[in-house]
């Protein structure tokens, strides 16, 4: 097992005691049911869930429990994404910023790699718990999971800031902090403020020097959303080959999916060369 196709390394506190933990991925494009994921449609946390259950896989090759994944921090989960899209194009992530000096505008691109991402996440992950003060009051938070996700997504716009904020809380309860006096607003802040550190990836600032006059430009890159759109495209690269190869060799989808990369690459080769 290459680098590139090792799923990142889990925390022990996570792992202790779970069966099929899993350890690789394969590349996304390379079995008949990757082709019947639905990229527009599915709400994004659903959809990396997906991809993950799909892809992820023991030592022994054996499938991962779902519900293992969904109990994943979100930026595990993110990391485990991001290696995902890494196994079948390994260049680095970009992105488009505009210098923000107004004398200036150039538009400027920066690059992260999955292994800079997943070194990121991996400087807290030892801690499962994060120790803090919240305006004088001791309390403990924890990470979001996949899990916290799909809660939020049933939550209205008015109910969505205390459910976030309940997630993380594991000690006091939120209704304690609100009697000490404190107003849910200063709460979240001072929750958003602790978790920045203990959880970078959650929100994650990149500071972007412009070369045109220097300037620097604080920008949140979607690291989620540069995964999807690369695994997308491999998606709609393998059908793409299906599409051709079953045009000219008639073979049907299943067998032309099931063909080592190499092969379907060399039939593709033929087909262009007019063999």
């Amino acid at each position: 097992m290459s680098s590139n196709d090792a799923f990142p390394v889990l925390p022990q506190w996570l792992t202790a005691e779970k069966k099929n933990v899993p350890v690789k991925l394969r590349p996304f494009g390379t079995a008949a049911e990757d082709l019947a994921v639905s990229f527009r449609m599915a709400r994004r946390p659903e959809l990396i869930s997906k991809l993950l259950v799909l892809c992820a896989l023991t030592a022994d090759d054996e499938a991962i429990d779902q519900q293992f994944l969904l109990d994943l921090p979100v930026s595990m989960r993110v990391c485990a994404l991001m290696t995902l899209a890494a196994v079948s194009d390994s260049s680095p992530f970009s992105w488009q910023v505009q210098c923000s000096a107004a004398a200036c505008g150039q538009q400027n691109e920066f690059d992260l790699t999955a292994e800079q991402i997943t070194s990121l996440a991996a400087e807290q992950l030892g801690k499962e718990i994060l120790s803090t003060v919240i305006d004088g009051v001791r309390a403990e938070l924890r990470r979001p999971t996949g899990r916290d996700q799909m809660c939020w997504l049933t939550q209205s716009a008015a109910t969505l800031g205390e459910a976030m904020v309940q997630s993380v809380l594991v000690s006091p309860p939120l209704d304690a902090l609100l009697a000490d006096g404190q107003s849910f607003d200063s709460i979240a802040l001072k929750i958003d403020e602790a978790m920045d550190a203990f959880d970078p990836l959650l929100s994650l600032h990149v500071n972007v020097l412009c070369p045109q006059c220097g300037a620097s430009t604080e920008v949140s890159p979607d690291l989620a959303g540069a995964a999807l759109e690369r695994l997308s495209r491999a998606q709609r690269v393998a059908i793409g080959d299906v599409h051709r190869l079953a045009s000219h060799y008639h073979w049907s989808e299943s067998e032309i999916i099931r063909l080592p990369q190499w092969r379907r690459e060399s039939y593709l080769e033929m087909i262009e060369a007019g063999a």
